[in-house]
This record gives structure tokens, C-alpha cells and sequence, in this order.
């Protein structure tokens, strides 16, 4: 059964995720938009009106298809971009036979698979559990910035210390630990689609743990 398999950039609403942390999946009977922790959309044949190939909204020089759909759970706007052709992208999206509906093959099971994911909405965090991370880590970042601890007002403070430990160990958590991913991420949505954005925000936050903790005993 031919497939489509890319790697690229996602624009889903509001939020955009890049390459690589954008993922293109279509088979016959499924297609996948997948932005990471920006979420991941998931469609039958029946859900897609149609694919449009256009400019890229991430580079210039890639093609991005934007993706028209009737499902009310997610947001209108979602594109996928890549370095290729975005009419070479549609050709073999065409030749998977998804696109074709008249002669699509029914799959009562995996129809109702996908339609629970819809329900779940795109998001692969659980509302109060993302919530309270977020709120958490901003309070954290407002205390420090407003010099709470008595150091000048508007730089960094031991709390810039606090906050980045805190994503971390959030993101190491949620790698590592089979029940916190049960307690925060929605049992619908997949833990592969976050696992590259998990890495890189480690990545991201173990370096700045080691200049803040250099800054601090400065």
C-alpha cells in the first residue's frame, strides 16, 4: 500500500511548529498532521473537501498544502510545509488513494478511532494539567523579573534558576514515566508525535540551566 511520509513544518491555528517537528502521515484511509507539542490533527477521507498546494509561509523556497476540512473540533487553518514541491506533495497524496472517497474502503473501526482523537481536539495535553504547568512556570518567571528576592528589578534572579528546573523536570517526566504521560497527556493522542519536541526543549533548558546557575554564582 503506498504511503506518504514527510517531515517539515506545521501551521495548526494559531501555532506553528518547524522543521523537524512537523510531520506528514497519508494512507488510504488516514491522514496525520502532526506539529508536535503544537498538536496533532488527524482525518478520514470523508473529513478532507480538498488539498490546496500553495506559497510557504516558513520558506520561501518550500511548498505548503493546506489542508480544507468539515471538522468542527479543529481549526480551519492548517497547512503543512516541507522542502519539495507542494504540487509533487499533492500528486503522491493522489496516488494513496485518499483523496478518492467514491472508492475508498471503509473501516468502521479505525473511523471511530479517528473520530475520538477529533473529539479530543488537536491539543495533547490535558486542559488543567497544561494550565497549571503554564501557570506555575509564568508565576515563576514574574517573581524573578519583579525582583522578589531583592535583586535589581527586570534581571535575572535565582528564580530564572526555579523556572527552568521546573520545564525540565516537566519534560523529563513526561519522557520517562509512563504514569505522569497517563496523567497529563490525553490517552487519545499519541506520545511519539511530542517526543522530538520533549528532547529539544531538555536540550534547550539544561543549557540555559547551566548559564543561570554560572550568572548565579557570579
Amino acid at each position: 500500500m503506498y504511503e506518504v511520509k514527510e517531515t517539515g513544518g506545521t501551521r495548526i491555528g494559531l501555532i506553528r511548529s518547524t522543521w523537524p517537528f512537523g510531520e506528514l502521515f497519508v494512507s488510504k484511509n488516514r491522514m496525520e498532521v502532526s506539529g508536535g507539542l503544537a498538536g496533532t490533527v488527524v482525518f478520514k477521507p470523508t473529513d478532507v473537501i480538498r488539498i490546496v498546494p500553495q506559497g510557504s509561509f516558513l520558506n520561501i523556497t518550500a511548498g505548503t498544502i493546506q489542508i480544507i476540512h468539515n471538522v468542527s473540533h479543529y481549526p480551519k487553518r492548517i497547512y503543512f510545509s516541507y522542502s519539495g514541491s507542494s504540487r509533487e506533495l499533492l500528486s503522491r497524496i493522489e496516488r494513496t488513494g485518499f483523496l478518492d472517497k467514491d472508492r475508498c474502503e471503509r473501516d468502521p473501526e479505525q473511523e471511530e478511532t479517528i473520530n475520538a482523537i477529533q473529539r479530543s481536539g488537536y491539543f495533547p495535553i490535558k486542559k488543567w494539567p497544561a494550565i497549571f504547568v503554564v501557570g506555575v512556570w509564568n508565576l515563576l518567571i514574574l517573581a524573578d523579573i519583579t525582583g522578589i528576592f531583592g535583586h535589581e528589578s527586570g534581571r535575572s534572579g535565582p528564580l530564572s534558576f526555579v523556572d527552568l528546573s521546573f520545564l525540565w523536570t516537566v519534560c523529563l517526566l513526561l519522557l520517562f514515566s509512563q504514569k505522569i504521560r497517563q496523567i497529563l497527556m490525553k490517552q487519545e493522542h499519541s506520545f511519539a508525535y511530542i517526543r522530538s519536541s520533549l528532547y529539544f526543549i531538555v536540550f534547550v533548558a539544561s543549557m540555559m540551566l547551566i548559564l543561570s546557575y554560572g550568572m548565579l554564582l557570579t
